[in-house]
């Protein structure tokens, strides 16, 4: 098992869908499938807690999208921000668990990574 917060996903999930169109070991290319199946899953059930913390706080325009002010930031009804932004923080730093083993990083062999890629996925590695 590992566990991560739902913030640690959200910085992964480009990483592993990198890395799950790359041609790798078996052993690799199914511990990756199986750790990018579950953060999907997490993802997908963070994207509709987030969507009804947007529906209790933010503004929306009359196409139903979301009112953006004038620095491009989400507008907040009522003066909210400190609520809204303490329920998306609370649920960004919800743990969750994967049900998977860490990749070895000797296991990755050749591929390159770049320092910010191998950041997002360090809690799914071991040395």
């Amino acid at each position: 098992m590992i566990t991560v917060t739902l913030r640690e996903i959200l910085n992964c999930m480009t990483v592993f869908n990198e890395l799950s169109q790359k041609e790798l070991p078996a052993k690799v290319a199914f511990a990756t499938a199986r750790i990018s199946e579950q953060l999907s899953s997490e993802y997908s059930m963070f994207e509709k807690t987030r969507d009804k913390i947007f529906q209790k706080y933010c503004e929306y325009d009359e196409n139903g999208n979301l009112k953006m002010g004038e620095n491009n930031e989400i507008v907040v009804k009522n003066g909210d921000e400190t609520a809204f932004n303490q329920e998306v923080t609370d649920l960004l730093d919800t743990k969750v668990e994967i049900n998977a083993s860490p990749i070895s990083l000797e296991s990755l062999g050749e591929l390159n990574f770049k320092p910010a890629q191998m950041m997002a996925m360090k809690s799914f590695i071991e040395e």
